[in-house]
């Protein structure tokens, strides 16, 4: 009896933000429960996690003030980088059909158009895209220029000449090149051990020696 006093005891701490009578703060104290402390109680309001605060209200209050700083922050951060990206595109540091590393640097790029703070380039996509053809926009910051090594392996490959490479789950593979997009894009044809023909989309990072 007291048990199920105490709980509708609980549920009256919520809708009164703190406020019982002297018997239901009794039954509260029988089974634990300090109503003068937040983080005693067993129930709570939507949107209160009960760590902190004086009630379920103040507490629901804080979290509302600590987003908000949070979105503050983070706008205020997004602001700064565009600034930041959009005065290194003014610099003149990127150029159309310029060779690029991006992707964390695990991909050669080509520069195919200049936005206001962003950089669009293509490359060879992720498992996602089935390692096929893609262009997306990249923060500057993150784009840099392909090693010299890289550039001079992109500058002399063209469609006949062969290849060694490493395909894209990382096993060494001898093949032809078919096309050449762009510089740093090939379409390479390979066999498997089994005799199978295949055809894939590499950058010259996957050449053999094309990195220092």
């Amino acid at each position: 009896m007291v048990e199920e006093w105490a709980f509708d005891s609980a549920k009256e701490l919520v809708r009164n933000d703190g406020e019982v009578t002297e018997l239901e703060a009794a039954a509260l104290e029988a089974v634990g429960v300090d109503p003068a402390v937040h983080a005693t109680w067993p129930i709570h309001r939507g949107g209160c996690d009960g760590v902190a605060g004086h009630s379920c209200d103040a507490r629901i209050a804080e979290r509302a003030a600590q987003r908000f700083e949070e979105q503050e922050a983070a706008r205020h951060e997004r602001r700064e980088r565009a600034r930041a990206d959009g005065e290194l595109i003014m610099s003149g540091a990127f150029r159309v059909g310029q060779h690029v590393l991006t992707y964390y640097d695990g991909r050669a790029a080509v520069v195919t158009k200049i936005n206001r703070v962003t950089i669009k380039v293509k490359h060879v996509g992720g498992h996602a895209d089935r390692f096929q053809l893609v262009e997306k926009n990249y923060s500057p910051t993150y784009l840099h220029p392909l090693p010299g090594p890289s550039l001079r392996a992109a500058e002399a490959r063209s469609s006949g000449q062969p290849v060694q490479f490493l395909d894209w789950g990382r096993r060494p593979r001898a093949g032809e090149i078919l096309q050449v997009d762009d510089g740093p894009l090939l379409l390479v044809r390979y066999q498997l051990a089994s005799g199978q023909a295949r055809t894939a989309w590499i950058d010259v990072l996957r050449l053999d020696g094309a990195r220092t």
